[in-house]
């Protein structure tokens, strides 16, 4: 299979754009890697196949013609949910506003989350909504600072935690069905790797665009990895970057061929670096 990586579907973007032709062309699938709430609809508007690591992790599915109204949303009984003035939406308990109702955009008012606070101001939690109105995920601060967010499966099963420290990412966890803490990873990078090393095999051919997380991630992958550049490959200061050094001197060894333009070619041998791995894109 061919796959292209990315973060999130960047609907408009110039190098998603791209993506979606050779994903088209070679009848391949995305793979975005980050938490996406509204990753099924992106995904049906953009006309391509493809998983959210996320919600293929937590198991969860989407039902478009599903949705929730802003005065649909969950809040704590004797609470309403109130339009202001300005459009802004607010959940008033007793007189006092406790917390806030965002919407998608370009939809009829289909909640995204709701945020509530603490008497002091501070956020207390914040509750995110896929598309289809499902809860996604919770998260909880401490002096307005994340502590832990939890994304849910469609049974409101926390399978995927974050752990922070002050405000910092410190502890991620793989949760079992019901919801107690499995194998955990020091860092994001770390679990997504882990999760691609058991959905890649040595038959599927993955292209990343990007040489930050994209890159790290396929540390562990079994397939056949490429990158295409469509960044210029020198810092302003006029160095190669540094990703893509280590990529052409083999110091990144798993990213196995580096597509670009003739232009971006021509600057890396002024440079006197290796190409062995560059592919000229036709």
């Amino acid at each position: 299979m061919n796959y292209e990586l990315v973060t999130l579907i960047r609907p408009g973007d110039a190098v998603w754009d791209n993506a979606k032709k050779r994903l088209q062309a070679d009848k391949g699938e995305v793979i975005s890697i980050l938490p996406s709430p509204d990753f099924a609809k992106i995904l049906k508007n953009e006309d391509v196949k493809g998983v959210n690591l996320f919600d293929e992790k937590t198991g969860r599915t989407t039902d478009l013609n599903n949705f929730m109204f802003f005065n649909q949303a969950p809040v704590p009984s004797n609470s309403e949910i109130f339009m202001n003035g300005d459009w802004t939406i607010s959940v008033i308990n007793n007189g006092d506003e406790i917390g806030n109702v965002e919407l998608y955009p370009n939809t009829r008012r289909f909640v995204k989350n709701v945020s509530y606070k603490r008497m002091n101001g501070d956020t207390d939690y914040i509750q995110e909504y896929a598309i289809d109105g499902k809860l996604f995920s919770e998260i909880f601060y401490f002096n307005n600072k994340p502590q832990e967010i939890h994304f849910y499966s469609d049974e409101k099963v926390p399978r995927i935690s974050y752990y922070f420290y002050e405000g910092n990412l410190d502890y991620v966890t793989l949760n079992d069905e019901k919801g107690e803490m499995g194998k955990g990873f020091k860092s994001l990078d770390e679990m997504l790797g882990f999760l691609l090393s058991e959905k890649l095999t040595a038959d599927d051919t993955v292209t990343v665009t990007y040489m930050g997380m994209e890159i790290n991630v396929l540390s562990q992958a079994k397939s056949h990895n490429q990158l295409y550049l469509e960044e210029s490959p020198l810092t302003e200061e006029g160095q190669v970057k540094g990703n893509l050094q280590l990529i052409l001197d083999d110091n990144i060894p798993y990213i196995h061929e580096v597509f670009m333009s003739q232009e971006h070619y021509l600057l890396l041998v002024e440079k006197g670096v290796s190409t062995k791995k560059v592919r000229l894109i036709d």
